[in-house]
């Protein structure tokens, strides 16, 4: 009886090293690496949702690349400058973090947010989805009155 490398039992593959399973492709897979793989398909599916929204709006922004190894460690996704109205103090920036559903933030990430709370005393925003970003964005922004 031989074995089809499609369908390898989990426990094999889990004991397998990486570099022969890529070969077989998504039947390589661990069901971890399998779902880390979706995760970060939804969580890119997020962001860019988020900087449409934003370009819609017209709003300032810049985003961390997505996916590659960057000097900011930890830095959220998003850095967001809000509009004020012609001599009203200086602006205003919002950080965000976008995670799919059920994603969990790095180390990397929790000691930024902590460090930029203790020096701002302001927080990084982490979202879910796209419907609790628009609230956050309605909430904070004020519409003009002129």
């Amino acid at each position: 009886m031989r074995l089809d490398p499609k369908n390898i039992p989990e426990n094999i593959r889990r004991l397998m090293p990486k570099e022969d399973r890529k070969p077989l492709g998504k039947a390589g897979m661990t069901n971890e690496e399998a779902a880390q793989k979706w995760a970060a398909g939804q969580e890119r599916e997020l962001q860019n949702q988020m900087a449409a929204l934003l370009r819609q709006r017209g709003l300032f922004f810049r985003q961390m690349p997505f996916g590659k190894k960057t000097p900011w460690k930890g830095w959220p996704d998003f850095i967001i400058v809000l509009p004020r109205k012609a001599g009203q103090g200086v602006c205003s920036v919002l950080m965000v973090e976008a995670k799919a559903e059920g994603g969990a933030l790095t180390e990397d990430q929790e000691g930024f947010h902590e460090e930029f709370t203790k020096l701002t005393y302001d927080e990084v925003l982490t979202v879910w989805n796209l419907a609790q970003f628009k609230n956050i964005l309605d909430t904070v922004i004020e519409p003009d009155s002129d």
